[in-house]
C-alpha cells in the first residue's frame, strides 16, 4: 500500500487479488462523548419521543469497512491500481460516518489521475469493489436509562433536558434529519 499525496491510499493489483482488505476507523470517542451521551440521552429520547427499544440506540465507537474477497474471472491479473479514499472523506464528524460517492476505483495510471470506469475497469478484468460496513458501538436497556434519569431527578437536574451536561461544560449532542430518519450528532464544541 502506498499513501498517494492527494490521501488516497493505493494497492498494486498483482498484490491483492484473491485477498480481501479491511480497515478500521475509531470514532474520537473518549470517555468525555460517553459521559456526554450519558448525561443528555433522555434528553433525546424525548425529543424523539422513544418509549421503548432503548437498546436500538448505539454510541458509535468504530466503523470497520470490508471488501469481499477480491478474485477476477482471468487467471492473471491484469496489472492497474486500487485506490481507497482517505479516512477523512468518510468520517464526517467526531461520531459520525458516511460513505462518499466515491469510495474506491481501479486506474492503469499509478497517480489515479486517471480513472477507470467500473465497466472500463470490468472489460479489462478487474473484479467489481463491493464493501461491507460494520459498526461497534455501546448501548444501554431501559431499566439503565430509567436509573440514570432517576439519579439525574435525584441530583437536581431535569432529565430530559441537556442542563445537566451544560453544568459538566460536556459536548452537546442534537438531532439532526437525513431523509426520514433522525440521527443523534455529537457536536465537538461543548458550551460555556
Amino acid at each position: 500500500m502506498y499513501n498517494m499525496y492527494h490521501g488516497w491510499a493505493r494497492f498494486n493489483s498483482w498484490e491483492i487479488f484473491g485477498r480481501a482488505i479491511c480497515f478500521d476507523m475509531r470514532a474520537a470517542q473518549s470517555w468525555r462523548h460517553r459521559e456526554s451521551w450519558i448525561t443528555q440521552a433522555n434528553h433525546l429520547f424525548a425529543q424523539l419521543c422513544v418509549t421503548s427499544e432503548h437498546s436500538n440506540y448505539v454510541l458509535i465507537r468504530a466503523v470497520r469497512f470490508h471488501s469481499q474477497t477480491l478474485s477476477s474471472l482471468t487467471p492473471k491479473p491484469p496489472r492497474g491500481y486500487l485506490f481507497l479514499c482517505p479516512p477523512n472523506h468518510i468520517q464526517t464528524g467526531p461520531t459520525s460516518f458516511s460513505l462518499p460517492d466515491s469510495f474506491s476505483f481501479w486506474s492503469l495510471d499509478p497517480t489515479g489521475d486517471s480513472r477507470l470506469t467500473e465497466e472500463q475497469a470490468g472489460n479489462l478484468g478487474f473484479p467489481e469493489i463491493k464493501w461491507r460496513l460494520e459498526y461497534y458501538g455501546n448501548y444501554w436497556d431501559a431499566t439503565s436509562y430509567e436509573g440514570l434519569a432517576a439519579f439525574h431527578a435525584a441530583k437536581g437536574f431535569d432529565p430530559t433536558s441537556q442542563d445537566l451536561a451544560i453544568h459538566l461544560g460536556l459536548p452537546l449532542f442534537e438531532l439532526s434529519s437525513r431523509g426520514k430518519e433522525l440521527l443523534a450528532r455529537g457536536d465537538s464544541q461543548s458550551v460555556e
